[in-house]
C-alpha cells in the first residue's frame, strides 16, 4: 500500500470536507484533496484521521511495513484494517466497498495518522434519502436492496480471513450520480483473525438483548451484520426502532406487519433475529413490503392497533 508524507502546513490548505448536519456520529476531521496536488492520479479524495486529536491513532511506518501492528490487535487497529481491505481488494472483488488506497505520513512526526480514500464526486448520503418524504418508496426499497446484497457479497467472501461489517447503519452507505449504493466507512470494518472481536453496542441497542440469543454472544458476526441491517430496515423504511420493543412487543409488531400485507418469507427473518436460529439477510423479499401501507408501520399506527386487540 503506498505512503505519501506531507507537512502539517500543507494539510492547512486542504479544503475541509463538510457533511451533512444530519450525519451523526462520524469520527475526526476529513479534509477533500485533488490528487495531482500529492503527485497521485487526477482525481479527489477525502482524507480522513485516525483519530479525534493529533495524538490519537498515531502509527510508525514500521507497524504498516512489518505488519507487527497486526499481531497487537488485529481486528481492531484500524491501520492493520485499512492495509488488509488495499492487500485484499481484488480478491474481494466488490466495486461497491470504498476501500482507502493510499496511507499519509505527517512530515513533522514521521507518523502514519491520515488515509486517503477516493471521492465518490456528488454523491449523497443514504441515511438522509431513505428518510426523505419526497423520495419513493420504490426508490428507498433499490437502495435498500442493494445495500442488503453488498452485505450479502461481503458474508459470502470465501477469503482466508473473514471480514464483518460491525457498523452497519443507513448513514455509512451513500449513493452515487447513477443511482448506485456503495458502502463508506470501511476503516471500521472487523477482519477476524481465529476468533470474533466483542462487540459493546449490541446489548444496548435493545432492552429485549437481555434476553439476547447465543448466537450473538456480544461478538461481531454475520448475525450481528445482519440484525443491523434489519434494524436499518425498521429505522428508515417502517419509521419504528427495534430497540424501543421488548421481545413480546416485538413479536406482536411482527404479527401488525402481517396484518398489513407483509408476507411471510421477509417476517421470517425479522423473527430469527430472536431465535436462535442463524439470522436470514431478507434483502431478497423486500418487495414483499406492501408499499401502500408503509405510512402505518409507525411506531403511533402500531399502538392504535395494540388498543384495537387489547395488546397492552
Amino acid at each position: 500500500m503506498k505512503i505519501i508524507t506531507i507537512s502539517k502546513k500543507k494539510l492547512k490548505y486542504f479544503s475541509k470536507y463538510k457533511l451533512n448536519s444530519k450525519i451523526s456520529n462520524t469520527e475526526g476531521i476529513k479534509y477533500r484533496v485533488e490528487g495531482v496536488c500529492l503527485n497521485l492520479e487526477d482525481k479527489n479524495f477525502i482524507v480522513k484521521k485516525f483519530g479525534e486529536d493529533i495524538y490519537t491513532g498515531l502509527y510508525k511506518k514500521t507497524d504498516f511495513k512489518n505488519k507487527n501492528i497486526a499481531e497487537m490487535n488485529p481486528t481492531t487497529s484500524k491501520l492493520y484494517t485499512i492495509a488488509t481491505l488495499a492487500d485484499y481488494k481484488e480478491q474481494i472483488g466488490i466495486e461497491e466497498i470504498c476501500i482507502p488506497q493510499v496511507l499519509v505520513e505527517i512530515e513533522e512526526y514521521e507518523m502514519i495518522s491520515y488515509f486517503l480514500i477516493p471521492e465518490i464526486e456528488n454523491s449523497e448520503n443514504l441515511g438522509i434519502i431513505l428518510k426523505d418524504t419526497k423520495i419513493s418508496s420504490e426508490e428507498k426499497i433499490n437502495y435498500l436492496y442493494q445495500a442488503g446484497k453488498i452485505l450479502d457479497r461481503i458474508l459470502g467472501l470465501d477469503l482466508d480471513i473473514k471480514i464483518n461489517i460491525g457498523d452497519l447503519r443507513e448513514y455509512n452507505f451513500i449513493v452515487d450520480q447513477a443511482k448506485k449504493v456503495h458502502i463508506v466507512d470501511t476503516d471500521s470494518f472487523y477482519l477476524h483473525i481465529g476468533y470474533l472481536p466483542e462487540s459493546y453496542y449490541l446489548p444496548s441497542m435493545c432492552s429485549a438483548f437481555r434476553e439476547q440469543p447465543k448466537k450473538y454472544r456480544n461478538k461481531i458476526n454475520d448475525n450481528t451484520d445482519i440484525w443491523c441491517y434489519i434494524s436499518m430496515i425498521f429505522n428508515t423504511l417502517l419509521d419504528n426502532k427495534i430497540y424501543i420493543l421488548e421481545k413480546e412487543d416485538y413479536f406482536n409488531y411482527l404479527k401488525y406487519l402481517k396484518y398489513l400485507g407483509f408476507k411471510e418469507d421477509i417476517l421470517l427473518c425479522f423473527k430469527k433475529i430472536f431465535s436462535e436460529e442463524e439470522n436470514k439477510n431478507p434483502y431478497q423479499y423486500l418487495d414483499q413490503i406492501p408499499l401502500d401501507k408503509l405510512e402505518e408501520t409507525n411506531n403511533r399506527s402500531y399502538k392504535k392497533y395494540k388498543r384495537a386487540k387489547n395488546l397492552f
